[in-house]
Formats: structure tokens, sequence, C-alpha cells
């Protein structure tokens, strides 16, 4: 797996999804170590949900900024990423799913366009978060309350794919 910042930061270009360089932000807080790279952030709350890249592969983690209460895969324990996708007229939506006990997790990140205004622009809607699953049942759909960073599309040449098949009820 190829986890160069340089293809990374390609791959958001290509996508428009790069902001301008002008334009300075605080990075994104996130739950990766140091020597790992951030693949995905975002802020759920309190809460962060991170991808984060290394040498053996990728790494989730769900909690409080420097107290992860879930990391999959754990020490020893084989992941289990899949990679979905589809494309929406002005939009789309990636999600990369994983099963952890008898629960399952599904990571998304979704554009959505809106209604067009006057000036002949498009309001787009984001959306971004984890849905949590067990038995077939959705338990619990915690959204991002800030903006990614990076985006899960770029994770789409690194995993298995598999079909979009589970509707987050949005």
């Amino acid at each position: 797996m190829n986890w160069s910042t340089a293809g990374v930061l390609g791959a958001a270009i290509a996508l428009g999804l790069a902001g301008s360089a002008a334009t300075a932000r605080a990075p994104a807080p996130n739950l990766c170590r140091p020597g790992e790279v951030v693949r995905f952030t975002c802020k759920a709350g309190a809460k962060v949900i991170s991808f984060c890249g290394e040498a053996a592969g990728l790494r989730y983690r769900f909690g409080r900024p420097g107290k992860p209460e879930l990391t999959y895969p754990a020490p020893g324990q084989a992941a289990n990423f899949h990679y979905s996708s589809a494309a929406y007229s002005g939009g789309g939506e990636a999600r990369v799913r994983f099963t952890n006990g008898a629960y399952e997790y599904i990571v998304y990140t979704a554009l959505i366009a809106g209604d067009w205004n006057p000036d002949g622009t498009r309001d787009h809607d984001e959306l971004d978060g984890v849905l949590v699953r067990k038995g077939g049942r959705n338990l619990a759909n915690v959204r991002c309350t800030t903006s990614p960073e990076n985006d899960l599309y770029v994770l789409g040449d690194d995993l298995p794919r598999e079909d979009f098949n589970v509707d987050l009820e949005r």
C-alpha cells in the first residue's frame, strides 16, 4: 500500500477537494500516532473519527483526543476493511466497512447536490460519520461535526471493493 502524502494530495486536487493554498487553518484533531499518516479524520462532538495509515496497513480509531475507545484492528488482529462508492449527480459517496465482533462499522463521506441558486451555482450537503450496526439493525449514526481532513475516496485504490448495500437513513 502506498501511503504517500503526495499521492493523497494529488488525488484531493484531482477531485477538487483541496482548499486554496492561501487559506490557512489548523489541522483537524486526529487519533493517529507519530509516524502514521492521517488518511481521514473529523470531529464528532467531543470525539474524533480517524483512519491512520502505517506500514502494516490501515487503522481505525474512535474516541476522545489522546484516549481512543476503539482501535481496529487491535494488535494481533487481522484487518478486514472493505470499500464501496457510488456516484450521484453533482456528488458522490464513499464508505469503508469493517466488522469487529458482533458489530459492523461503516465510515462514510458523502457530497449530495442540493438546490440551484439564482446565480447558477448549486448548494451541496456534506455528510460524514460512522454508522454502527448489529444484527443488520442500525444502532447509532455518529455524524461528523466538522468537515473531514482528507476523504475516504482515496482509500478505494488500497482496499478490497464491495457492493454499495446499506441505506444510511439520512
